[in-house]
């Protein structure tokens, strides 16, 4: 179903995230991506930080859909 294949595509971009992530310092970690920009703790605190939002969304609308019938 085309919702499977979202949840497949997300969690495949979700383990590429993660694995890009394996491995660095905490110094590297702590460093920003480019000059003057978030770094990489701070992209993985926000990416983590919106999915979980997602998440809860996505569950309050099966909720309130399941509610209706």
């Amino acid at each position: 179903s085309p919702m499977q294949r979202l949840v497949a595509e997300w969690l495949a971009e979700r383990a590429r995230f993660v694995g890009s992530l394996i491995g660095l310092t905490d110094e590297q970690f702590n460093s920003e991506t480019a000059p003057n920009q978030w770094t990489y703790r701070v992209v993985a605190k926000h990416v983590l930080t919106l999915e979980r939002e997602s998440l809860k969304t996505i569950a309050a609308d099966r909720a309130a859909r399941a509610g209706d019938g």
